[in-house]
């Protein structure tokens, strides 16, 4: 009976699918010229920069076909230190922001190395995370493939100006230690495992105060318990200042099978459950409920509408 009813439903919102839905598997929209970025001295050099600290040179070099030597010579042309420390926790937390810094620099061909993506990969989280391809303009920009080129004298001199004012207001600052990134969700995982002497109340009260993981993930959260929107520590201080809720972004059709119509609709269902099960439970013992977001219908890629002529909306 459920299965039934949950079909249903699941037809329902495909038939209602938006069409963001485009007919390629990566979109461009209108696809306009990239944006120029006239104050660094070229293409090159604006990738450089923008992606040091994020991602290894040696990545930065499989990107362009070109050594890691030549990528740190570049940068430290600019005054950015020789040895950048890169989290690991990037690939997980930090993509968006890759792709984001990207946009107008890359072809998807070469952003895909850059984000250690499938083509297939990229444009579920284009679609899923959180209108990410909306937010960046329903447009993906013109961008040539970019090579690596040995510097003019003018680039050089350009680069070089850059480093003076990067000495005048940062000279020796990049080169110290720092915090690494990412390093306060580990701090968030601690707990001072002292008894909440208004947990009671807290679990009693009717009154739903509610919030979001200001580092979680949207796209699959619950495929990969690593992610840990909702450690310890963080509910221990929530539940401190009386908070009794927490919300995550879900997939219906990540959550449940969608039987004999939809075959492909709920693979790895059972992960997702036992990892929400677990989340349920963890907040609980801090007199915390965890709430689901879905945010219904969801656009589909062309391909799942093949031989499917008898759902395809208007838009297809």
């Amino acid at each position: 009976m459920f299965n039934k009813l949950f079909n249903h439903i699941l037809l329902f919102f495909i038939l209602l699918s938006s069409p963001i839905c485009a007919n390629e598997p990566l979109p461009v929209g209108s696809h306009p010229t990239a944006l120029k970025i006239p104050h660094f001295p070229n293409r090159l050099h604006t990738f450089v920069w923008r992606n040091w600290y994020l991602v290894s040179p040696q990545k930065l070099a499989e990107v362009i076909n070109t050594s890691p030597e030549n990528i740190t010579a570049l940068a430290t042309s600019m005054g950015l230190p020789s040895n950048p420390s890169v989290p690991p926790e990037i690939k997980k937390q930090g993509y968006i922001t890759i792709i984001r810094r990207n946009w107008h620099l890359l072809p998807y061909e070469q952003l895909l190395t850059l984000v250690d993506m499938t083509q297939e990969e990229l444009s579920y989280s284009l679609r899923e995370d959180d209108f990410l391809y909306i937010k960046l303009g329903s447009l993906k920009p013109k961008c040539e493939l970019l090579h690596y080129e040995e510097p003019t004298d003018l680039v050089r001199k350009r680069a070089e100006e850059i480093k003076q004012v990067v000495d005048q207001y940062f000279g020796g600052i990049l080169d110290k230690p720092a915090e690494p990134r990412f390093d306060f969700i580990r701090q968030l995982k601690k707990t001072n495992h002292k008894k909440n002497p208004n947990l009671s109340t807290i679990s009693n009260n009717k009154e739903l105060r509610y919030i979001y993981s200001y580092f979680g993930v949207f796209g699959d959260p619950l495929i990969d318990s690593s992610l840990d929107p909702y450690p310890d520590g963080l509910l221990e201080k929530l539940s401190d200042v009386g908070v009794t809720g927490v919300w995550m972004h879900v997939v219906l059709r990540q959550l449940a099978p969608g039987g004999k119509e939809f075959p492909e609709f709920g693979k790895d269902h059972e992960l997702r459950l036992k990892n929400l099960r677990h989340l349920v439970q963890k907040a609980k013992r801090y007199g915390i409920s965890l709430y689901l977001y879905m945010n219904e219908p969801r656009s589909m890629p062309s391909s799942f509408f093949k031989n499917r002529d008898d759902i395809k909306g208007a838009n297809q």
